[in-house]
Order: structure tokens, then sequence, then C-alpha cells
């Protein structure tokens, strides 16, 4: 007998709201990034196509994470204090 586990969620008949995007306007936006050399290629567009031209932000700045880990304490703590928002992502 082989036994099939399907991880996905089922629906629960709970509806969530769907957000529009923000305005980033004025804002600071920090980019955490991973060392991913597909994430260095998404954030260099998304940087100046999305969160500079069409949202507006003020400031962008990156701080570069080890590959494959955890952002350290630190750096965590100095982009929350530096940004509004921060973003991080694998892209792979």
């Amino acid at each position: 007998m082989i036994n099939i586990y399907d991880p996905t969620a089922r629906p629960v008949g709970v509806e969530l709201p769907v957000l529009g995007a923000a305005s980033l306007e004025g804002r600071r936006v920090g980019l955490l990034d991973n060392g991913w050399p597909s994430w260095q290629t998404v954030l260099s567009h998304y940087e100046e196509t999305e969160l500079r031209g069409a949202r507006g932000a003020a400031e962008i700045r990156r701080w570069e994470i080890p590959l494959s880990s955890a952002a350290p304490a630190d750096t965590i703590e100095e982009a929350a204090e530096r940004s509004d928002l921060v973003i991080v992502g694998l892209a792979n």
C-alpha cells in the first residue's frame, strides 16, 4: 500500500481581503540581499522600475546577508531602524 499525502491547505470558508498596492511615496525601503544571483537581478530591476518608478520610494538601501542563511540580528535591527519597509526574497 502506498500513502500519498497532499501538503496543500484546503479552503476553510474564510474570505481574506485583497489589498491594493500601497504607495511608497516618501518612504524608506530596505532590501535584504541574500546573494543569490537571480535575486540580485530581480532586485536591480524591481528597485528602479517598481519601487522608485511606480511606487515613489524616496530612499532604497540594501543590506547583504549570508547566502542561504538568516540575516544576523544586528542587520535586522539596523534595517528596521532605517526603513519603513524591508523586503527579502530568494528568487530561485
